[in-house]
Formats: C-alpha cells, sequence, structure tokens
C-alpha cells in the first residue's frame, strides 16, 4: 500500500514484522500463521506478549492512518467532479443527483466539523478544571 511504513530490522526481527504485519491488515491467527511458516499456537503466544500486540497495535493504526490520507487526498478531486456534474451541459437527472449528494454531504461534513470543534472545546475545559484526584 502507498506510504505504507514499516519498521526497520533494528526494531522488530523480520519474521517478527511480517507476522505483525499480517495480522494487522486483518489477517486471522490461522492465516497469519500460515502466510509466515510458523504454528496457530505461536501465534497466540505472541500475541500475549505485550510488546508484540503493541506493535500489531502501531502497524493497524499506521495503516488506517495511509488510507485516510489517501481518502482525502481524493476527496478535493471528487467534490470538484460533482461540482462538475451539477454544471449546464450535463443532463438534468445527472446535475440533480450531484446536486443531492452535494448538499447531503455538506450538511454531514457541517454537523461532523461542529462536533469535533464542540468536543475540543469541552476537553480544553476540563484541562482547565482541576479536580482533587486527578
Amino acid at each position: 500500500m502507498r506510504g505504507f511504513r514499516l519498521m526497520g530490522r533494528n526494531q522488530a526481527g523480520g519474521s517478527e514484522l511480517l507476522l505483525a504485519s499480517a495480522l494487522a491488515a486483518g489477517a486471522t491467527q490461522v492465516e497469519a500463521a500460515e502466510r509466515t511458516g510458523v504454528s496457530a499456537r505461536t501465534v497466540r503466544r505472541r500475541l500475549a506478549e505485550p510488546e508484540f500486540a503493541a506493535l500489531v497495535e502501531r502497524l493497524r493504526v499506521q495503516k488506517a492512518e495511509d488510507v485516510l490520507e489517501m481518502l482525502g487526498d481524493s476527496v478535493v478531486r471528487a467534490v470538484e467532479t460533482l461540482v462538475e456534474l451539477t454544471g449546464p451541459s450535463a443532463p438534468a437527472p445527472v446535475r440533480l443527483a450531484a446536486a443531492r449528494t452535494l448538499l447531503e454531504q455538506y450538511s454531514r461534513f457541517s454537523a461532523s466539523v461542529d462536533v469535533d470543534r464542540r468536543l475540543r472545546v469541552l476537553e480544553m475545559a476540563d484541562d482547565a478544571i482541576d479536580l482533587p484526584g486527578r
């Protein structure tokens, strides 16, 4: 996958990284075992180790961030395409569908931005409160 960053060998052994990568990519324990040439029992044992489980989680988060970045890069082009489809050269049903999609997505996006803004305000207020025992 484009931009997927893997740790170097000095941070994780090659076979450990292959196993962690397979699990982070969504493989089941059995599938990851088959792909990396270890037993399913070894996979379960490794996942019980906090350091290895943390590696798998870091790789999952990394992969999710990479996918989100790819989607973000495509959003502008998608919106531009929808805007073009609302132009006078497009057939009326296409213009209507594009306009509906733009309005629906704008409504969802603006609501999401508003919730995010409110959450940040609440988090800042929470950080400013000094309660005993915290």
